[in-house]
């Protein structure tokens, strides 16, 4: 009875892990995740979307998007419930400090004692171009508008209405308008 406990355990341990912690069932890696220090968005040096200390409620750190009615359609959003969208998802890795050009970093931190931040993220948008941009767009209008450098490709400015936030700057906002 001894040998077959051990074995299942060591199947469990070494063969089996990967498949458990990917399982779609398993919450334990995204409520860690989401009790870490995520890196900023930001743009022109400020953060667009930053992770603050909490001082109440379950977590640790709570995701904060400053100006979310002109930023929320790059940022998207990142939620316990709904998981994350647009940048917040594709920047994951990097934000979250996963990212394996970030391997130094976690080594650093494992042998400092600190805890593992993920990494800032700096946007190529103009703040002011960003904001004339989505200030051009009337109001009950959709519609876009997209700057780009035609030198580099950057892209300056991308504004779009309707905003899908909420006037808190404190809150997530909500799922991005669906397609139709």
């Amino acid at each position: 009875m001894f040998l077959v406990c051990f074995g299942a355990l060591s199947y469990i341990q070494f063969f089996a892990a990967d498949q458990l912690a990917g399982n779609a069932l398993n919450k334990r890696e995204l409520y860690r995740e989401f009790d870490m220090p995520r890196g900023a968005i930001l743009v022109d040096g400020k953060p667009i979307a930053e992770s603050v200390p909490t001082e109440d409620g379950q977590f640790t750190y709570q995701r904060v998007y400053n100006d979310p009615e002109v930023y929320a359609h790059l940022t998207g959003f990142y939620s316990l419930a709904n998981m994350s969208t647009h940048l917040e998802s594709e920047l994951n890795d990097w934000l979250t400090g996963k990212s394996s050009d970030l391997l130094f970093d976690r080594l650093s931190a494992l042998f400092t004692g600190k805890t593992t931040e993920g990494a800032s993220v700096e946007l190529t948008i103009d703040d002011e171009l960003q904001h004339k941009a989505f200030n051009m767009l009337p109001d009950g209008l959709r519609g876009t508008i997209i700057v780009t450098d035609v030198k580099t490709g950057d892209v300056l400015a991308m504004a779009s209405k309707p905003a899908t936030t909420r006037t808190s700057s404190r809150c997530i906002p909500p799922r991005p308008p669906r397609r139709t």
